[in-house]
């Protein structure tokens, strides 16, 4: 196929996974706020629930990377997209905590589209487009899709008339299997449909590269989207008592900063190789959580909302970061018939972290000890540049890779 028609297929793909963020940056901010007001769930059952809805992704993981070596990544990312449209439907009809786990579980499974998407597109790319340079981009406009949907959530949902954000939920549910039906424009990837090529997860793990990398991906999920997505809200909105409007504010800033200056960060990573650009990651992500120290000390909305400035930029220069690297390692680690089950661990590592950062913040939180769980995210940040530093030194990743 010739070039031209890959990069405008590409473009589908990618304007319709914008779409699909968009509907997650216009509910999921909120959902703790939405359980905890209008719904009448307690600070830490709502944290429990949030975190269960990445219990299901520790096994949807190991299924999604079978899955990607059996059936192909394309057909995968297809159902973990429409699995998302029909946790909305969940979502939607849900009033009890039971009816909120049932569709938290659905939409963990639905993570399992991430993996796949990201190993079908990197089998699609032109040979003479870099990897690094193409998830640099598509991050960003991921993250567009991400910002618009959270101020058009912020500015439409009120607490105290749920019909607001019910409408905001099937609408949603409506756009992911649109997202799912335009992933048939991507070819399925040849080498995934072979079984006899695939490695199963036992022989995938013996690899200690993968191992210290999963170390790492696990730890830093952890410090960074698994406390961001429950504990920036529940700590605006409740511990601070702020409206929706400023946790939407707060979220929307970090997605505008990527959009804005994705390139030169790509840019930047390029010149530091991998070793080095995982290591700024880890750093960045820590720095950013100390920055929400003085919202203890200057509560006022202004004060609030320059820290929360202060913490966007931060936050999302780690996030800039980390998406040139984040799936051509996995790549580079892997041969062609171990990619799904490589990128599978990879899942399960961050679906560790992802169960135990909205639980741990909602704990912390609803409890009154806030500073103590933005401690210990300061503290495992640092610690984890050290864990990076291991990993790229032993694996040899920055001959392994160019960005």
């Amino acid at each position: 196929m010739r070039r031209s028609s890959r990069i405008r297929r590409l473009r589908i793909v990618v304007v319709s996974s914008a779409v699909v963020s968009a509907t997650s940056g216009a509910t999921f901010p909120f959902w703790i706020l939405y359980m905890h007001f209008n719904r009448h769930i307690s600070t830490p059952l709502a944290g429990i629930i949030i975190g269960f809805g990445s219990v299901v992704p520790l096994f949807g993981s190991l299924l999604g990377g079978f899955l990607q070596d059996h059936l192909g990544p394309r057909t995968t990312a297809m159902f973990g997209t429409a699995a998302e449209g029909v946790a909305f439907l969940g979502f939607y009809v849900a009033r009890s905590p039971w009816a909120f786990f049932v569709a938290f579980g659905i939409f963990g499974l639905s993570t399992i589209r991430y993996a796949a998407r990201s190993s079908l597109l990197t089998h699609y790319l032109p040979q003479d487009l870099p990897s690094g340079k193409f998830f640099s981009y598509e991050f960003m406009a991921v993250n567009a899709g991400y910002a618009i949907g959270t101020i058009f959530g912020g500015i439409v949902i009120n607490l105290h008339h749920p019909a607001t954000f019910m409408t905001l939920l099937a609408v949603s549910a409506i756009l992911n299997f649109v997202g799912a039906i335009s992933l048939l424009v991507i070819s399925e990837a040849p080498h995934t449909v072979h079984q006899h090529e695939a490695t199963g997860y036992r022989e995938a793990i013996q690899d200690p590269n993968l191992r210290r990398y999963l170390l790492y991906a696990a730890v830093l999920s952890l410090v960074s989207y698994a406390s961001f997505d429950a504990g920036l809200p529940g700590l605006i909105g409740i511990t601070l008592h702020k409206s929706p409007k400023l946790v939407a504010i707060g979220f929307a800033t970090n997605p505008i900063l990527i959009v804005l200056f994705q390139r030169p960060v790509y840019a930047l990573t390029a010149r530091l190789g991998a070793r080095r650009t995982l290591k700024l990651t880890s750093l960045t992500f820590a720095i950013a959580w100390s920055t929400l120290f003085a919202t203890f000390w200057f509560r006022s909305t202004f004060s609030v909302l320059v820290d929360l400035g202060c913490f966007a930029t931060f936050f999302a220069f780690g996030e800039m970061c980390l998406s040139p690297v984040r799936t051509p390692v996995m790549v580079a680690l892997a041969s062609s018939g171990q990619r799904g089950r490589y990128f599978g661990l990879g899942h399960f590592a961050r679906a560790v972290s992802n169960v135990i950062g909205p639980t741990a913040a909602g704990e912390a939180i609803g409890r009154g000890y806030a500073y103590l769980w933005l401690g210990a995210l300061v503290v495992v940040g640092l610690a984890n540049t050290q864990i990076a530093d291991r990993f790229a030194r032993r694996s040899n990743i920055d001959e392994r890779l160019k960005l």
